[in-house]
């Protein structure tokens, strides 16, 4: 199914007449995805959105394919707040559960040479729960069975059945000269 019918996406889902606008063309949906208010889906400059099966969305989040494509598998759910942005290609597997604040960017800006961005593939597997706050940066590649800790920073590849987790130290520096 594409996104062309305003009419036909507001019976089907439920849809405020007030959020039809947030769909754009090459939208790929099934009948079972659910989406809350102030979620905005869309693509632009040739980009893709693939909603492969039962997919439920809170409020506040933003899927931007920008040139790009994102491919979202079967029974994920996205939690508020959320950013996935893409201009090259995000993959995210079946059963996928990605926490409140978390950031999934396929690209990076090109500071040095003002040249635009530089883009790498993400791919999340089968099975992954991205804790809250969380960023998956260009290039990262997440494997099956995984947990992403909270407030994690994703820039590698990640083996299948691995918890991931980054630690802060805390420090106290004094501002004020004695």
């Amino acid at each position: 199914m594409k996104s062309n019918l305003a009419g036909h996406l507001k019976t089907l889902f439920r849809i405020p007449r007030n959020m039809l606008k947030l769909f754009r063309y090459n939208v790929t949906y099934s009948r079972r995805l659910q989406l809350e208010q102030h979620t905005t889906v869309r693509t632009s400059r040739c980009g893709e959105i693939i909603f492969s099966g039962c997919t439920y969305i809170r409020s506040y989040c933003e899927i931007f394919a920008d040139g790009g494509k994102i491919i979202i598998g079967n029974n994920c759910f996205i939690n508020r707040n959320c950013m996935i942005i893409s201009q090259r290609n995000i993959s995210i597997g079946n059963h996928v559960t990605i926490g409140p604040n978390v950031v999934i960017y396929d690209h990076d800006h090109d500071y040095l040479s003002g040249a635009g961005t530089i883009c790498s593939a993400v791919a999340i597997g089968d099975n992954v729960w991205i804790g809250a706050g969380a960023i998956i940066l260009r290039g990262s590649s997440i494997g099956r069975n995984c947990v992403i800790g909270a407030g994690s920073l994703v820039k590698s590849k990640i083996p299948d059945n691995i918890l991931v987790y980054n630690t802060f130290e805390t420090k106290q520096v004094e501002l004020i000269d004695k």
